[in-house]
């Protein structure tokens, strides 16, 4: 019964969508791949051609960047629909795109909830990344090497963050008093130039 309910589905969205059967089906595919529950699969499937549809790329980038997002932070409070809107936030509020966020913000998120991050922090980080002129792909390796930086900081982050980490004191509280030293600092506390970019 459940194929039968995917095969109708399908053929719904892709009239709703303009999208391919087998692209949906190709995007369901993953969906379940990246272990969303089948229950939910077709929620997941439905905000992805939406947000496909709205972020000018298919449904299989849009599937997979929210899947990753969903896995990587791992609160089952929050639906396909709040990581979509996730993304399109970091568009909205950045310079970027939907298909130039998507295939690499797997390669942060995970990093971002490893140090007591929430998506929104990663979201208002990268746009304010790209919105000050710094590539996509850039802002994803700098904001991973000041995350990294703040897992296991430096004697130097340790003594100016004054005993603030992440996971006790919220990610924008330590960027606020990150924000707030001189360059001079910055440059000794995160010696990657990645992470001083970000």
């Amino acid at each position: 019964p459940m194929m039968t309910t995917f095969e109708k589905a399908l053929l719904s969205m892709s009239e709703e969508f303009g999208e391919s059967t087998a692209t949906l089906a190709d995007g369901l595919y993953d969906i379940l791949s990246a272990s969303i529950p089948a229950s939910q699969a077709l929620d997941v499937l439905e905000v992805s051609a939406m947000a496909a549809q709205a972020g000018l790329t298919d449904t299989g980038v849009a599937a997979d960047a929210i899947t990753t997002l969903m896995n990587s932070f791992g609160d089952a409070t929050k639906d396909a629909q709040y990581w979509s809107d996730i993304l399109f936030a970091t568009v909205k509020f950045g310079k970027t795109t939907f298909a130039e966020l998507a295939p690499v913000i797997g390669n942060v998120a995970k990093l971002m909830e490893v140090a007591g991050g929430t998506g929104k922090d990663m979201a208002g980080m990268l746009a304010i990344m790209t919105r000050n002129g710094i590539d996509t792909r850039v802002a994803v390796t700098s904001l991973k090497g000041v995350i990294s930086a703040l897992i296991k900081p430096s004697e130097a982050l340790t003594e100016k963050l004054g005993g603030m980490t992440v996971k006790a004191d919220g990610f924008r509280a330590v960027m606020d008093k990150i924000g707030s030293l001189p360059a001079t600092d910055l440059a000794e506390m995160f010696p990657n130039i990645r992470a001083l970019t970000g």
